[in-house]
């Protein structure tokens, strides 16, 4: 029940995610659109004004401009006897984008705050980013509703130059002046009918995909419910032999007893749920794939990408149970040997031998303690503390790692040093516990069990670990381990 809740949240979480997306390519088309429309007009305005203006044909469409009226050779008549007016760059942009409104259905609007047109008046918003142009402002947009339809508004200032000077010297303009603004508005109409389509395809995939996963839950939950049947029996068999145990020991005895078998159940019941978690999963990486083969021709754009988003969390969850399955299993089947822990730390550097290349790395050690202990767990333990101080090193910083080994009368101690990013102190407890992580996966991988395990292990070994560290500077890891132990 509780996965089918978690695999439901998962899916209502990637949807929301999409839809939300999808609005925000809607509307950064949109604003692509203003800004491609707008850099039109002003390379076609920049041109016309380098060239002083542009002559055409006097009818009933373009008619002498009146506010050119200052200008002596504003009509022309060529030898040929046509007459002819001169279009300044915002008449000729008045008519382009009466076109384009009238073809394209986007609205253009020269505007100013010092009027030769009473058509150029700003509107409310237009006047508000004429006002906030004059404070520093560079642009300003917004989403709104004109009439009954939808639209993505955009406006930048207009400078005044050189070239605009022949047209509005009169009217007190100096080069570098803010002299109006040129807006534009996009219809959204077609570029709201694509979302909808696209939110759809979203939900209809997402459907099917949380259906696959529910029905692989389902026959996962029957195989758990039978193992779930076998521990009742367990613990009901531990019960009475506990109870025996009670009679023929002392309370102490008891005491000891029962808690070893109470953590024998714990560590057995994670293995089980853990192993057992496998299979559903594999039971959704399955149906993910058959998806995958048989419909990914079928699915565009988002629909594609959310069936990969899919398949890519199921395996990421594959890869946190078998890291469960692996904290569990520290201390099982495993002896108490001879370890020669700079053997330990030269096969480390082999293991890794690419990735110290790669990072251009350095590990320093000599002479550390050979001693008493789990092998194959204390290297798990060295391998984690290093591999986390050259997965964490700043950027452009070689990584240095130093490690070191001292000696009390009851204890070894060994520190793991390195020049890394650091760690807030506030979290020196929390990054030892199981599944906890300072970091997205985004930034660094892995599934936050790494420094759990090391605990767990330091604790194997009747020892303990802890860190001290300094944003920027670097960490000092520090464990024990006990002089005396046993396989108990």
């Amino acid at each position: 029940m509780i996965l089918l809740l978690g695999w439901t949240i998962l899916m209502i979480l990637i949807v929301t995610y999409s839809i939300q997306n999808i609005t925000l390519q809607r509307n950064n088309l949109a604003k692509a659109q203003g800004i491609a429309n707008l850099n039109k007009d002003q390379a076609i305005r920049s041109w016309v004004a380098s060239h002083g203006g542009l002559y055409v044909p006097i009818d009933t469409i373009t008619p002498p401009n009146e506010n050119l009226s200052n200008i002596l050779e504003r009509d022309i008549t060529t030898p040929s006897g046509r007459k002819l007016t001169l279009m300044d760059p915002a008449y000729m942009i008045r008519q382009l984008n009466e076109y384009f409104e009238k073809y394209y259905g986007v609205v253009g609007h020269i505007t100013s705050k010092k009027l030769l047109r009473a058509e150029n008046k700003p509107d409310a918003w237009e006047l508000k980013a004429l006002n906030l142009f004059e404070e520093g402002t560079e642009e300003v947009s917004e989403f709104t509703t004109i009439g009954e339809n939808s639209y993505y508004r955009y406006i930048r200032p207009m400078y005044t130059k050189s070239s605009c000077l022949k047209c509005h010297s009169h009217q007190g303009y100096k080069v570098g002046d803010i002299r109006g603004g040129v807006s534009v508005s996009i219809p959204l109409k077609k570029l709201n009918v694509l979302a909808q389509k696209n939110r759809l395809d979203t939900y209809v995939i997402f459907s099917l995909i949380w259906l696959t996963g529910v029905i692989g839950l389902s026959f996962g939950h029957i195989k758990h419910h039978k193992s779930e049947q076998a521990l009742l029996k367990l613990n009901a068999d531990l019960s009475q032999k506990n109870n025996k145990l009670e009679i023929l020991n002392d309370e102490n005895i008891k005491f000891n007893s029962k808690l070893r078998k109470k953590n024998k159940e714990l560590s057995q019941f994670t293995y089980i749920a853990s192993h057992d978690l496998q299979e559903p999963l594999n039971t959704i990486i399955g149906f993910s794939e058959i998806l995958k083969d048989n419909y990914s021709d079928k699915l565009e754009g988002i629909g594609k990408q959310s069936l990969e988003i899919i398949n890519h969390s199921t395996l990421r969850m594959k890869e946190l149970v078998a890291d469960l399955l692996k904290y569990s299993r520290i201390g099982k089947k495993t002896e108490l040997k001879k370890v020669d822990v700079n053997q330990i730390i030269e096969n480390i550097k082999t293991d890794l031998n690419n990735l110290i290349i790669s990072k251009k790395a350095t590990i320093i050690y000599s002479d550390l303690f050979t001693i008493k202990a789990y092998k194959n767990e204390l290297s798990m333990l060295f391998l984690n503390l290093i591999t986390n101080a050259i997965k964490y090193s700043k950027k452009d910083v070689p990584p240095r790692i130093e490690i070191k080994s001292q000696e009390t009368e009851g204890e070894y101690i060994y520190t793991v040093t390195d020049n890394g990013i650091g760690i807030d102190m506030q979290f020196k407890d929390k990054i030892f516990e199981v599944f906890q992580r300072l970091h997205t996966r985004d930034k660094y991988s892995g599934t936050g069990i790494g420094l759990a395990n090391c605990a767990r292990i330091a604790e194997l070994h009747k020892g303990k670990i802890w860190v001290e560290s300094e944003i920027n500077k670097g960490s000092i890891f520090t464990f024990t381990i006990k002089k005396v132990l046993n396989n108990d």
